[in-house]
């Protein structure tokens, strides 16, 4: 048996993640201690929890993939719904295109923390730009390196790119 801690390092998935999955029921934990509320996991069960990211990389809610490994469903209706999710991927792959950028030169800034305060951020980044003799082109862009929904704001990572020319 492992801790929950354990198990997150073996099977890289955050702890955080492994407690919602047991809160809704998804991959509930082998044993959980009485007295002191600690889940602990058998090595067994990351053969579910590879099936469940597996099923997570594919699209699938969480609730279709309780379904889907809780038995409710027969291989036929399994297959079909594999075969649905096929059909809405293929389709997502005809919407997206190909895009030839030419910015040519660009200096660029990592600003970590919140949207918000990215004006200092995006000030150094002019200032390093006057500072060598270049002028900017065009407008920046930003590269946002993480989930706002899953990343403290203060956690946040964001490139900011700025094209540039000879001054």
């Amino acid at each position: 048996m492992f801790k929950i801690g354990e198990f997150s390092k073996i099977s890289r998935v955050p702890v955080k993640t492994l407690r919602y999955y047991d809160e809704i029921g998804l991959l509930r934990p082998a044993r959980t201690d009485d007295f002191t509320g600690y889940r602990y996991y058998a090595i067994e069960q990351l053969a579910r929890l590879n099936r469940i990211l597996a099923l997570k990389d594919l699209g699938f809610a969480l609730e279709q993939i309780a379904r889907l490994l809780d038995g409710n469903l027969s291989p036929d209706h399994m297959r079909e719904l594999l075969a649905m999710r096929q059909a809405e991927l293929r389709e997502r792959v005809r919407q997206v295109r190909l895009e030839r950028y030419h910015e040519g030169p660009c200096a660029q800034i990592l600003h970590t923390g919140p949207y918000s305060a990215e004006p200092p951020t995006i000030e150094r980044l002019h200032a390093f730009i006057a500072a060598r003799g270049y002028r900017r082109r065009g407008k920046h862009h930003e590269i946002y390196l993480g989930d706002p929904r899953q990343t403290a704001p203060e956690k946040l990572k964001t490139i900011i790119r700025q094209p540039v020319a000879a001054a």
